[in-house]
């Protein structure tokens, strides 16, 4: 093997490799844009009219939004193949010939088509995600889980403590701890939803009570 053919494969690895990380780049950026205008059509479908003033308590990151994020990675992924192999199969179209090529053209859209109608029905798999929510009124905090009938409901009024801690990364971890026993826990808060919670609970400083319940993460 000579230098020159080492260098050719090492450059071609490289710029695989670099392809691949753009189209990583670009599943996830075009994944994480959809998940918040389906988010909001999740709300209009599954948030009770009666919840007027509420704030979503996980928004913060696409690990918060799992349930959403992991369905629609996949419609992406999909769709992004099917198109990819529409257009490279247009360019195998013969170019000469016109009525061939109008004819061809007509089977590979019906066939596309056909192919995108059948991709329709996983839209379903984002309805699990679209009724699991986190939100925060001015009096409670409402945790529903997809698979729960029926959400976990916390009083504001019976908040004792909270407990703060970061983990790897600078990660801002909170531990709700309630007068019944409960806890809620949550990552990522930024300040608004914080003072909504301070606020609802009428507590001003509750990181200085000792929380008896200690924090695992």
């Amino acid at each position: 093997m000579t230098a020159t053919s080492a260098l050719g494969k090492w450059k071609h690895g490289v710029l695989v490799l670099v392809l691949l990380a753009g189209m990583i780049l670009t599943m996830s950026s075009v994944t994480w844009a959809l998940v918040f205008p389906v988010r909001a059509l999740g709300d209009f479908l599954f948030v009770p009219d009666t919840y007027i003033v509420y704030r979503h308590l996980q928004r913060n990151g696409l690990l918060n939004q799992l349930a959403l994020a992991g369905p629609i990675l996949l419609l992406v992924v999909a769709t992004g193949s099917a198109v990819w192999s529409y257009v490279d199969d247009r360019k195998k179209l013969p170019k000469r010939d016109k009525i061939l090529r109008k004819n061809r053209q007509q089977k590979l859209n019906v066939r596309y088509g056909i192919m995108m109608l059948k991709l329709a029905p996983f839209g379903l798999l984002l309805l699990p995600g679209m009724r699991d929510y986190t939100i925060v009124t001015p009096n409670m905090i409402i945790r529903q889980s997809w698979y729960a009938s029926e959400p976990q409901i916390y009083p504001l009024d019976q908040l004792v403590c909270i407990r703060q801690s970061v983990a790897g990364r600078g990660i801002v971890f909170q531990d709700f701890q309630f007068a019944d026993g409960r806890t809620f826990f949550v990552s990522g808060l930024d300040t608004q939803a914080i003072d909504l919670i301070l606020h609802g609970a009428g507590l001003s400083d509750p990181w200085a009570v000792d929380c008896e319940r200690p924090l695992n993460l």
